[in-house]
């Protein structure tokens, strides 16, 4: 379409030069998406609150915040829960990296909160916390998810859109600001519930 598939580094950093209109304080509710669009497919770095994710904003400290980082983990790992593209590019996607401060704590013991909540019916991340979807205040604490994925499409010349589904995953979640970037243009756009569709340029 516009480029090869570049490294993912190399290409969100040129997407990090954009104009970002989520550059301000960390909010709860409000993600953000790098997305490289290429000949070949497209690259995305998918950004979220810890807060929305998994109810907290720190390292889990109990079997109960280690069964809802493994739960949040597993939603990240799958790469059509959170992006969808039309159906005649004919993508498909592969997760790369999952990072966060989050992750720095026992990882046994989130593997096999992950195992037990494979076992636990599905349901969303609709989480009931006590954080209110603003910025934080100076000083405070705060973490966010990165997830990085690769999508490769037999017929990139027919991707017409890409909605992001993870807003049915993720009731608090109030809106994702998406930049995106090709050879030879770039831009912004706030995707809501209501309006979950990227125009590809």
């Amino acid at each position: 379409m516009r480029l090869s598939l570049l490294p993912l580094a190399i290409a969100l950093a040129a997407a990090a030069a954009l104009p970002s209109q989520a550059a301000g304080p960390h909010q709860h509710g409000v993600g953000m998406v790098q997305l490289v669009l290429a000949d070949n497919g497209f690259e995305a770095e998918l950004t979220l609150p810890a807060a929305d994710l998994v109810g907290f904003e720190h390292q889990p400290r109990n079997d109960g915040e280690r069964a809802a980082l493994a739960l949040a983990i597993a939603l990240l790992e799958a790469p059509d829960n959170l992006f969808s593209p039309n159906q005649a590019a004919g993508c498909s996607g592969k997760l790369l990296a999952i990072d966060s401060p989050l992750l720095v704590a026992d990882s046994a013991a989130v593997t096999q909160a992950k195992t037990a909540a494979a076992q636990t019916p599905a349901t969303d991340h609709d989480h009931h916390h006590d954080h209110d979807h603003d910025a934080h205040p100076a000083g405070a604490d705060h973490s966010d998810l990165l997830a990085r994925y690769q999508f490769s499409c037999s017929e990139m010349s027919q991707l017409a859109s890409i909605e992001l589904t993870l807003f049915a995953s993720l009731k608090g979640l109030t809106q994702v600001e998406l930049q995106w970037l090709t050879a030879d243009n770039s831009g912004t756009t706030t995707l809501t519930p209501k309006q979950p569709r990227f125009t590809t340029p």
